[in-house]
């Protein structure tokens, strides 16, 4: 009871990231050549079934990053683990109506936080958003059935939830899923509303 526990906080974070974060799916349409578009389109059937485990650089990053889950790891349980939040994320002020900026998914990841109720003189977060140097815990990728385009004027962000749940069929895994849609100006849903399953 009077012992610490570090980390001690966990939070996990989202944001929409850009196509230069996606999986290469262009590659096989021309390999030295050879056009092996029919790996491309298995990629593709892979990735929008199967949360992607893989680096993004901050550069990829398209819009603003949110909280969706925020955990005391000296209260929780792991139940609590499994959550329900909605979300919104905001495009960047470089994305306009001549150069608009697309997402072509979200990607996750979590920040420790080493916090001063236990580290009272010097607070650290261990954190592997896409932002700060690459850990090999890395960032995972759910991509989009279809991108969407965010232009601060017709389209100024992405609404939705987004669920996990343990997995029923392996002990380390998790089921996500994600609902979502693009939004206006006054915060309502202006595209079409995008729902898939992820394996973790």
């Amino acid at each position: 009871p009077d012992g610490a526990l570090l980390p001690d906080v966990c939070c996990i974070k989202i944001a929409g990231f850009t196509k230069q974060a996606t999986v290469d799916f262009d590659f096989w349409n021309d390999v030295y050549g050879f056009s092996m578009k029919e790996v491309a389109v298995q990629q593709l059937d892979h990735a929008l079934a199967t949360a992607v485990v893989k680096h993004i650089e901050g550069k990829h990053i398209g819009t603003t990053e949110t909280e969706i889950l925020r955990l005391d790891l000296c209260k929780c349980s792991a139940k609590d683990t499994e959550f329900s939040a909605e979300f919104k994320l905001d495009a960047l002020e470089n994305a306009t109506k001549d150069e608009p900026q697309t997402i072509y998914g979200i990607a996750l990841w979590f920040d420790t936080e080493f916090s001063s109720r236990f580290c009272r003189e010097n607070p650290v977060v261990l954190s592997t958003s896409p932002k700060e140097p690459k850990t090999h815990w890395v960032q995972t990728a759910l991509h989009f059935p279809e991108p969407v385009v965010l232009d601060n004027i017709t389209a100024l962000g992405i609404k939705g939830r987004i669920s996990m749940a343990k997995s029923t069929e392996h002990v380390r895994g998790y089921d996500i899923s994600l609902e979502s849609c693009t939004i206006d100006r006054s915060g309502k849903a202006c595209g079409k509303v995008q729902t898939r399953l992820y394996r973790l």
